[in-house]
């Protein structure tokens, strides 16, 4: 088709260009195809359906809405792009979160990035498939798994370690050292062994402590005791730990981690 339609005669001009300046052109005739750059041609033809082709109902492959992503991005082509976000977006939750991250790294989709790498600390490395090794890179996946060790950590000292009631001292309790026991005893299991549930899904979260705090039943320890315990434990800042070692690493991340490569194999 590209031949028939640009196909020039001996000594024919095409805008003031002596043929045989044209023959070297791409695009002149099919032994000169376009060859759009940074781009294959699977991805250059989902552009050419998602311009030309007949509309669809989504929702829409993936490698089709990578491709439109890539490439409108790559070209400037803002309609293509917020075309590709949007229904990316749609299916955001059915992404794996090493996808999540790659895409909005590669592609600046910054409301994905930190919640993408939350997600990733906190799935067993186990769980983690050689995709998602390919995506993240080695220097990532070895960034998650330095913090998903060191969140291990601070789950296990919190859920095991109460916070003192040693030097807290109330005149008017007479049983302190039961208050104490009865404390350490309502810890472990009303808190910690939710800490440490081996299900992710059940497991209880630091920022979900404090609210377990507040309607912990205090009854078998003296009232103030268990007041002044809980507004300890509370004012610690021990539950905002976990979320501030995530944050930091993610700003790690961004700051001193490249991407090994910004192709996305699938």
């Amino acid at each position: 088709m590209c031949g028939g339609m640009f196909k020039l005669s001996e000594g024919q001009e095409l805008d003031g260009l002596p043929a045989k300046l044209v023959t070297w052109l791409d695009g002149k005739d099919d032994q000169s195809p376009i060859r759009p750059p940074q781009a294959t041609r699977q991805e250059f033809e989902h552009l050419l359906h998602y311009i030309y082709g007949e509309w669809q109902s989504p929702p829409y492959p993936l490698d089709y809405l990578i491709a439109v992503l890539k490439l409108s991005s790559q070209w400037d082509m803002a309609q293509g792009r917020a075309f590709a976000v949007y229904n990316l977006k749609q299916i955001e939750k059915d992404l794996p979160p090493a996808l999540r991250l790659k895409l909005g790294r590669i592609y600046d989709l910054d409301e994905w990035l930190l919640p993408a790498f939350h997600a990733l600390v906190f799935t067993p490395l186990v769980k983690l498939t050689p995709q998602d090794l390919h995506w993240l890179g080695l220097s990532a996946y070895s960034l998650v798994a330095r913090v998903r060790e060191k969140a291990e950590a601070e789950r296990k000292t919190l859920a095991f370690i109460p916070p003192s009631m040693d030097d807290i001292k109330i005149p008017e309790c007479t049983r302190h050292e039961q208050c104490i026991k009865n404390w350490n005893d309502l810890w472990v299991s009303k808190v910690g062994k939710r800490v440490l549930h081996p299900n992710q899904i059940f497991a209880l979260k630091f920022w979900q402590i404090p609210h377990v705090l507040e309607k912990l039943d205090l009854s078998g320890i003296f009232k103030k005791c268990g007041e002044a315990v809980v507004a300890k434990a509370l004012a610690s800042g021990a539950f905002e730990r976990e979320e501030l070692l995530v944050g930091q690493a993610f700003q790690y991340l961004l700051l001193n981690v490249p991407l090994e490569d910004k192709h996305i194999m699938l």
